[in-house]
């Protein structure tokens, strides 16, 4: 029986979709929406590569044809895309493509649509209620405190009037609102002294109820951000890796980089007991990655650890960092690649010609492995304005990883943004 099946996933094609605003597709109940078509492109290269690197017999769906000298960039590092179909929006604005193999398997980003034989895809109410679940901030908030593991007071609110309410509740100059649905570091944060002065009553704001309902949590100072990575199958977790991430003051992602062998085994016990309560009570049905991302704080002078504070059951960028790094492609081209690793955006005006090779040669000037993860443009030679690079530094050093980061953007905008 076991030999049956492993002989029918070899025959079944794999069809992989990436929706990296999975989040916004969940909220609004619809198929890759319209207005964040390009945002999405800039990024469904990485997603392809990474499907090239780890999955090679896998077919991807792709808006628009990939800038041919990013994949003559990779081709020549031994690289092998897997293949490709475009997708169009077809008279009900639905994403088709050709007709596609019948004897299929079927993954996204975030799982939320199913494939028909015709191509076309379509929002799947039964995957997008299983996600919706799955990735509610409220329902995860609520079980945190059912279970014991909210490390940082929160309180769920239903809508902008019972701000004021928490003023004495939460003892913080400023708190922070998150969306029900929302990518990591999208949400709001207000000071107690706006509140305090706005009738929210009298409010009628789309961009203020859309915060609504939300999870409220006292903003506290960062030491760092961290995401553990798993799998989830069953209702058992398998831990995978760790990464740091990388975020501003605000708490927007900005990347992240991998921890040191001892941190990842600190995290690792630091997350255990979470980790499998969540996947037996609060996902059991669900199979696939999994992020859970928490933080260190002060609060009162004392070092603190928010161990959840959001969960991600769907691919992350960290585990895209992860994957990359066990790579045997990657590897065979530096030993030591594994090591200082990091994955972060390349913030850039204009486009560069011959992008993918320029960049590589421009850190190799200075002692840095980058390898560019997405081209610079779209097929219409406009730039994206963000790149995403994979970048090791090649010399040891006693400054810390997010020191080295830190020099590193500070070099590229004093002589490339300047």
């Amino acid at each position: 029986m076991i030999l049956q099946i492993k002989n029918f996933q070899n025959i079944m094609t794999r069809y992989c979709r990436f929706n990296g605003f999975f989040e916004e597709e969940l909220r609004s109940e619809t198929i890759a929406p319209e207005k964040l078509d390009f945002k999405n492109r800039s990024l469904e290269n990485l997603f392809f590569l990474l499907q090239s690197i780890c999955h090679t017999p896998t077919t991807i769906f792709l808006n628009e044809p990939p800038d041919p000298n990013w994949i003559r960039f990779w081709e020549r590092r031994g690289i092998r895309f897997c293949k490709f179909q475009f997708l169009k929006r077809n008279s009900n604005k639905k994403l088709q493509s050709l007709p596609i193999d019948p004897i299929r398997s079927w993954e996204e980003w975030g799982s939320i649509s199913d494939l028909k034989d015709s191509g076309e895809i379509l929002y799947s109410h039964e995957k997008a209620e299983l996600s919706k679940r799955l990735n509610s901030k409220i329902l995860l908030a609520r079980w945190k405190s059912e279970w014991g593991f909210q490390d940082i007071h929160a309180k769920i609110l239903e809508k902008p009037s019972y701000l004021s309410a928490l003023i004495p509740e939460l003892l913080s100059d400023k708190i922070v609102l998150k969306p029900e649905f929302s990518f990591s570091g999208r949400h709001k944060i207000l000071k107690f002294s706006s509140i305090a002065s706005e009738n929210w009553d009298e409010l009628d704001s789309k961009k203020v109820f859309s915060w609504f309902p939300c999870v409220a949590e006292p903003w506290v100072p960062r030491t760092y951000d961290f995401s553990g990575l798993y799998d989830f199958s069953q209702g058992v977790p398998t831990f995978c890796g760790s990464t740091i991430q990388i975020c501003d003051e605000k708490g927007k992602y900005n990347g992240a980089y991998l921890p040191s062998e001892k941190e990842s085994e600190l995290l690792f016990s630091l997350l255990e007991p979470v980790v499998k309560e969540l996947s037996k009570s609060f996902s059991p049905e669900y199979e696939g990655p999994v992020s859970l991302d928490g933080f260190e704080f002060y609060s009162q002078n004392t070092k603190k650890i928010q161990r959840i504070s959001e969960t991600n059951y769907r691919w992350s960028m960290g585990r895209i960092l992860l994957e990359l790094s066990k790579s045997p492609i990657l590897k065979e081209r530096r030993k030591e690649f594994d090591r200082n690793l990091s994955i972060l955006p390349l913030q850039l005006k204009e486009t560069i010609p011959e992008y993918s090779e320029w960049i590589s040669n421009w850190g190799q000037a200075r002692g840095i492995e980058i390898l560019p993860l997405t081209p610079d443009r779209f097929a219409s030679g406009k730039p994206y304005g963000i790149s995403w690079i994979l970048l090791s530094f090649l010399e040891n050093s006693q400054e810390t990883m997010q020191r080295r980061i830190e020099t590193f953007y500070y070099e590229w905008r004093k002589r490339i943004l300047h």
